[in-house]
């Protein structure tokens, strides 16, 4: 009959059942996937700061409510 009692961590806190033979996956490729009415490409800081900072600079306070930091002050930072 098997345990059911769930595994802790070094906290007490529940982390579920050993995954045999679980491997971490290969990191994904930088490769640009297009879409139909849409190009999800990597970002490349170098081509991209200066128009994400833009798009963002007016952006609500609500929509970094779950970053780990505030909004950048300027393209550079």
């Amino acid at each position: 009959m098997r345990d059911h009692t769930p595994r802790a961590n070094e906290f007490g806190q529940p982390i579920g059942d050993e995954l045999d033979g679980w491997a971490a996956p290969p990191f994904p490729t930088a490769v640009v996937l297009t879409g139909r009415t849409v190009e999800l490409r990597p970002l490349d800081r170098s081509q991209h700061a200066a128009e994400l900072f833009d798009a963002l600079r007016d952006a609500p306070p609500s929509l970094f409510t779950y970053m780990a930091f505030d909004p950048f002050g300027s393209a550079d930072d």
